[in-house]
Formats: C-alpha cells, structure tokens, sequence
C-alpha cells in the first residue's frame, strides 16, 4: 500500500481515524469491487498531493465487517470523511479524480 494511505482494521480504527486531529478521508472497500480497482490509481494520486492537508485510510469490508456495518456502509467504494474524529460527509460510488479532489476541497 502506497505510504500515504494507512490500512485500517477493527481493532485500529478509533486509534487511527476518531483520534486523528485534522481531516481524514476513509475508503471503504472489497478486492472484488471493479469500482474500487478504478478508484486505487486516483485515490494514490490524490493522497499523495494533499497528504499535508488530509489523512487517508482503507477499511477492506470483507475482512472488517463490522466496521462496515457500523457506518451502514451498502456499496463500495464508500468514502467517508472524518474532521477531528468526527463523520462529516460521505460520498458513495467510483468519482473522476475531479470529483474526488472537489470532495475533499468542499471539507477543507
């Protein structure tokens, strides 16, 4: 995994996102989402120009259910937006990287 997104499980997620001071962007999503294989290369990209700005993390729903099930998480990739540990917008389905930039900007 590129060195601007952290993996996510369980047992880290209030430690690594609700504890985090600043903005952090989590991707929830599954190996088998053909969605989520589009959005890996833009997601990089873009974490790796504002990592300065915002945090990233990944949550594999298939191996962190839980995590899934609590944020209500119904597709993939779903990225949910977390201001000083807490939800402040989410955004579900495959984006340009236009559109992904823009989500970030409108929380910055």
């Amino acid at each position: 995994m590129d060195n601007f997104i952290i993996d996510v499980t369980e047992s880290s997620f209030q430690s690594q996102v609700l504890e985090h001071k600043g903005l952090m962007v989590v991707q929830f999503w599954a190996t088998w989402c053909v969605h989520c294989q589009h959005m890996r290369p833009i997601v990089e990209k873009v974490a790796k120009e504002y990592h300065s700005q915002v945090a990233f993390a990944r949550v594999d729903i298939d191996q962190q259910n839980n995590l899934a099930q609590a944020f209500e998480v119904e597709g993939t990739p779903t990225f949910i937006m977390f201001k000083n540990g807490q939800l402040v917008d989410e955004k579900v389905g495959e984006m340009t990287k236009e559109t992904f930039i823009h989500f970030l900007d409108e929380n910055l």
